[in-house]
């Protein structure tokens, strides 16, 4: 679907599909381009032409909003993540091509391959995502990252929290904030446990907690208010 160097928009909540999804497009050395979920259908178009992205991978909520951006042209390829079991035109979820032409499934996807591709060599400075600002007191613009930026960013994170197995991180921002990429990626390079939380809310956090035996976590100022 996309080569190295090729733009993927992620439009996705915290999900294991958004996590396989993120690091996927890293490891075939194209550019993520994580897209905040809370925007209109106008806000996503405008973020996929600024940055040129060619694929959409998104959740089955955003189905048809995408299908109209692949009639349309906006992009070659869409890929879904559909909940477990779901149907798509009539027929389970499991196969690339499910819903028509330019439209895929991502379990479908996982399963059809035959074995994980090498990874592409990047360099420290070569582009890893784009990740738009909030656009509270302007237009949303996209900030750079680079792979040298995520690496340095999470053993450093890794390193003065003390994180190794058994700990357990829990990610509470979204996947498209600084924020929520910086408790991915430290968990997971340390060889701990993410849990991931959907949408905030005080119960659920401090259920999940509890229940999943957290030891790390990364609170804004706004949920500490809560």
């Amino acid at each position: 679907f996309a080569g190295r160097g090729d733009r993927i928009a992620i439009l996705m909540p915290n999900t294991t599909g958004a996590v396989v999804a993120f690091l996927a497009v890293l490891r075939a050395g194209a550019v993520a381009v994580p897209l905040n979920t809370r925007w209109s259908a106008d806000d996503v178009s405008r973020a996929l032409l600024d940055a040129g992205c060619t694929v959409l991978i998104c959740d089955a909520s955003r189905l048809e909003e995408a299908q109209a951006l692949l009639e349309g042209g906006a992009l070659r390829a869409v890929i879904v993540d559909h909940p477990s079991g779901a149907m798509v035109d009539g027929l389970p979820g499991r196969g690339p091509g499910s819903g028509g032409p330019g439209m895929h499934d991502l379990a479908g996807l996982i399963d059809g391959a035959a074995r994980a591709a090498d990874p592409e060599v990047v360099a420290a400075d070569g582009l890893a995502d784009v990740m738009y600002t909030s656009g509270t007191s302007a237009m949303p613009k996209g900030v750079i990252h680079h792979h040298g930026y995520h690496w340095a960013n999470a053993l450093g994170r890794a390193g003065f929290v003390g994180l190794r197995p058994p700990d357990v991180g829990l990610a509470i921002s979204p996947l498209f904030h600084v924020a929520g990429q910086t408790v991915l990626t430290s968990t997971l390079i340390s060889g701990c446990r993410l849990v991931l939380m959907p949408a905030w809310s005080v119960d659920r956090f401090l259920h999940a907690v509890r229940r999943e035996r957290v030891t790390y976590v990364h609170l804004i100022t706004a949920v500490l208010v809560d």
